[in-house]
């Protein structure tokens, strides 16, 4: 048997104390209030599945929201306020190969 060597700069993506340290202050609250609940709900083995997905949509998240100008395009979406095309204008284009 062979030991594998250990990556000391390998964090894991899914902990949560990474999560928490990547997010924004802004993000930080709504993280840690949803983290204890989807602990406490993990406590049953049919809850694990769900504590996974709820970390990997907070590692996810993290990145997304670091990005610069996160906030400002999300808002453009939101209120329709931003460029941008129909769906079905999007699904033509992609069809026709452009």
């Amino acid at each position: 048997m062979t030991a594998l060597p250990v990556d000391q700069d390998h964090e894991d993506p899914l902990d949560p104390e990474r999560i928490l340290r990547v997010l924004p202050q802004a993000e930080r609250a709504t993280f840690l209030i949803q983290y204890r609940r989807a602990v406490d709900a993990a406590r049953d083995p049919a809850g694990w599945k769900d504590l996974r997905r709820f970390l990997r949509l907070w590692a996810l998240r993290a990145i997304a929201v670091a990005q610069p100008g996160y906030y400002e395009a999300w808002e453009a979406a939101r209120t329709g306020t931003g460029g941008g095309m129909p769906l079905e204008d999007a699904i033509r284009q992609h069809r026709a190969g452009r």
